[in-house]
């Protein structure tokens, strides 16, 4: 970066050519970080989503199968139980996600103000909280109405 002095020159912010470079590198370097924490959670969206839709529509096919056509000589209990573990574990699985990528957040954001604190990184602008956190909270609501459904629906 650089700025206009009193009569017209421009400087670097970091004194030298080579510092400039070296923090405009640091903070790309915490850009791509912070992506990398994105994606992270993005996959991990993914697997739950699989993991619940997999075990709900389990336990509502095999349940209604059981109820229309074999008039309940199919054990309802065991699709009850394959749901309940297929949607916990993509419960889990989400929460662990979202607590992963809370922390790695905060730890970045408390490592780039270090940096900007001690003058090596010039521009300081604040680590955006992403969209993909809030679809996963919203996503660990629905799944958790999933998994009151299979506990509670008789």
């Amino acid at each position: 970066m650089t700025t206009e002095g009193e009569n017209g020159d421009t400087t670097l912010l970091g004194g030298d050519m080579s510092s400039e470079l070296s923090a405009n590198r640091t903070a790309m370097s915490f850009e791509r970080t912070a992506l990398s924490a994105h994606r992270t959670l993005l996959s991990m969206m993914q697997a739950s989503l699989s993991l619940i839709g997999f075990g709900f529509t389990i336990f509502q096919f095999f349940t209604s199968l059981s109820n229309e056509y074999l008039k309940g000589e199919f054990p309802q209990h065991t699709a009850r139980l394959f749901g309940l573990a297929m949607v916990s574990m993509g419960l889990i699985l989400l929460s662990l996600g979202i607590y992963d990528h809370y922390k790695a957040m905060t730890l970045l954001r408390e490592r780039k103000r270090h940096l900007v604190d001690l003058g090596l990184v010039h521009n300081y602008l604040p680590i955006r909280i992403a969209s993909s956190m809030a679809i996963s909270i919203l996503m660990l609501l629905l799944g958790l109405l999933a998994l009151a459904d299979i506990l509670f629906s008789l």
